[in-house]
């Protein structure tokens, strides 16, 4: 499941959490694009379908540590790896997940937090 996007399913588990502006601009789409592809109005794009697959595998990750407040927050603080730029500012126009050293390192980030969760 983590390499096939979802995105009927996605869009709505995403969008509780991180709200229509914040997905938005993670994925590069307009709120009311974001709405007409979320509500079935429009299929979603197969490069927003994948922007929107990562951003469903980042809040899982962060899911472990952050409640819904906390996600949105996380997408917004500086992070010393990103260079000092939040994550949602760090990624490039454009981006691709699959080929985007900035959206790897935003995942290692995030991953780590599951790793130091499990250790005992």
């Amino acid at each position: 499941l983590e390499h096939n996007p979802l995105p009927d399913t996605e869009w709505e588990a995403v969008r509780t959490v991180l709200g229509d502006d914040i997905l938005g601009a993670l994925v590069g789409v307009s709120p009311v694009s974001l709405r007409r592809y979320a509500g079935g109005e429009r299929r979603t794009p197969d490069h927003v379908a994948a922007r929107l697959h990562f951003v469903a595998l980042v809040n899982a990750d962060l899911a472990g540590s952050y409640n819904d407040l906390g996600a949105r927050r996380w997408w917004g603080r500086p992070r010393g790896v990103l260079g000092g730029l939040c994550p949602s500012d760090a990624l490039e126009a454009n981006w691709d997940p699959d080929r985007s050293d900035t959206a790897a390192k935003i995942r290692a980030l995030a991953a780590s937090l599951v790793a130091a969760g499990s250790a005992t």
